[in-house]
């Protein structure tokens, strides 16, 4: 799947949304587990960082911002 940003102008939201558009992968073994390692990778670090924000909160009652990437445990 590939997803692409599209803003709707029926309801001119001040943000943009997502949408996702189907393309089809042809039966290219090597594509597919390029594919799929991303997706992968791309899952883990996404858990890895709601792990750690959660960790965060737990230990220190603090949320994480948009710009704090840099705190530390």
């Amino acid at each position: 799947m590939s997803c692409a940003i599209t803003t709707h102008k029926i309801f001119q939201p001040p943000f943009q949304m997502y949408s996702c558009q189907q393309v089809l992968v042809g039966k290219n073994p090597e594509l597919i587990a390029i594919l799929t390692f991303l997706c992968e990778q791309s899952h883990k670090l996404t858990n890895m960082g709601i792990y750690y924000a959660r960790q965060l909160y737990f230990k220190c009652h603090k949320t994480l911002g948009k710009f704090d990437a840099g705190i530390s445990l």
